[in-house]
């Protein structure tokens, strides 16, 4: 899944969209700060962060029509191992 959501002074904008091997692009608003999440079922979840300033998350800003292509690698989960006895 990847989430973006937008902040602006007086409101918020969310969404979400799913990608699979045959699904692999997503809209998002144009002209506008967009930050990015993005996650997996057995994966944790990834905020990518502003290389300029690694404390914030990396957000981008696309005109309409212009296209941005994102290499993603999310780590697995690390699974919970219980003691039996």
């Amino acid at each position: 899944m990847v989430h973006w959501t937008v902040h602006e002074q007086d409101r918020s904008e969310a969404g979400a969209a799913g990608l699979s091997r045959s699904t692999k692009r997503i809209s998002i608003p144009a002209g506008k700060e967009v930050c990015l999440t993005f996650s997996a079922k057995g994966y944790g979840t990834l905020v990518p962060s502003d290389p300029a300033d690694p404390s914030k998350p990396l957000c981008l800003r696309l005109q309409s029509g212009e296209v941005k292509s994102l290499d993603v690698q999310l780590e697995p989960e690390a699974k919970n191992v219980s003691a039996t006895r």
